[in-house]
């Protein structure tokens, strides 16, 4: 499976007030090797950044060997700041046997964004075999970027719903995923991504991909389905859950774990992704005078 890596820029734009110093702090996960199964990501292409921080957590992590030979550490991470953070990066050093450091190498989460208590999962490819196959153990580290924005922006536009449709095992003996994504804000949203996160019996990730919806696009009020394959069946086998959580460039999907998310505003009055609150901590955001009961008030258009 093809997996590529696309940040939702005006997402990024309209919450990031891009920080000026990236948060790191010493916190590593160590973890021993693991054999089992995987899907295809390319590397990431974004310059890592230096450090990591406790304060998005690294909550569990797995290396798997795929049926077909290949290897990757697959896991998942959860924002456990006040504030929406960006460009999660894991960076993983891998150790043989004499605790010898044979690797290095890193990846993004598959969310762009997470919101405070938001989880992700990721995965980094181990490209090279022969280091693979000598891995005894590993660390891996966080870095992020943080995004100030407005909590109460930030949960007015929460407003995409994602519908499941069925979950099945094809003739190829593939895990599939069909589902809807309904967009319920005012304005139309560009590429509408959605994310799998897959566990086994124990509640272990065993993998995660992503797809987008068909079409990319969705209407204000409007819904578009998505499909997603697991194109190994060892993986496929192994499944007992699936999380699946959306993104797009405009807006959060409703996901019930998290505490900030709330009943979305009615159609007529639901904002866009919000502009965030800059560093400073004297200026706050603009108060917004009544709306009038007709006609109703359209979604501004957002600017880069």
């Amino acid at each position: 499976m093809k997996i590529v890596i696309i940040i939702s820029l005006s997402l990024l734009a309209i919450l990031a007030a891009a920080a000026a110093v990236i948060i790191t702090s010493p916190t590593t996960v160590q973890v021993q090797a693991q054999q089992q199964i995987q899907l295809q990501q390319p590397p990431p292409t974004t310059p890592a950044t230096a450090g990591s921080n406790g304060n998005v957590s690294i909550l569990s992590s797995s290396q798997i060997r795929s049926e077909f030979g290949s290897t990757y550490i697959v896991g998942e991470v959860r924002n456990d700041l006040s504030d929406v953070v960006q460009f999660v990066q894991i960076v993983g050093r891998f150790y043989d046997s004499n605790d010898l450091l044979i690797d290095t190498d890193f990846t993004y989460t598959n969310l762009d964004l997470l919101r405070p208590g938001e989880k992700s999962p990721f995965r980094l490819i181990i490209s090279d075999e022969s280091v693979a196959q000598r891995i005894d153990n590993y660390t891996l580290s966080v870095n992020w970027d943080p995004v100030f924005a407005d909590p109460s922006a930030v949960a007015a536009a929460t407003v995409l719903t994602i519908q499941e449709g069925e979950q099945r095992i094809n003739d190829l003996g593939w895990y599939e995923i069909v589902g809807e994504v309904v967009n319920g804000g005012t304005d139309d949203t560009e590429f509408v991504k959605v994310v799998a996160t897959l566990y086994d019996e124990t509640g272990r990730v065993i993998d995660t991909d992503f797809t987008y919806t068909d079409p990319t696009d969705v209407p204000a009020g409007q819904s578009a389905p998505f499909e997603l394959t697991v194109n190994d069946e060892d993986i496929s086998d192994d499944i007992e859950s699936v999380k699946l959580s959306a993104q797009s460039q405009d807006y959060f999907a409703i996901d019930p774990e998290l505490a900030t998310t709330g009943t979305p505003p009615p159609a007529s009055r639901t904002p866009t992704m919000p502009t965030p609150l800059p560093p400073s901590p004297q200026q706050q955001p603009e108060q917004q005078p009544p709306l009038p009961p007709s006609p109703p008030q359209q979604t501004p258009e957002l600017v880069l």
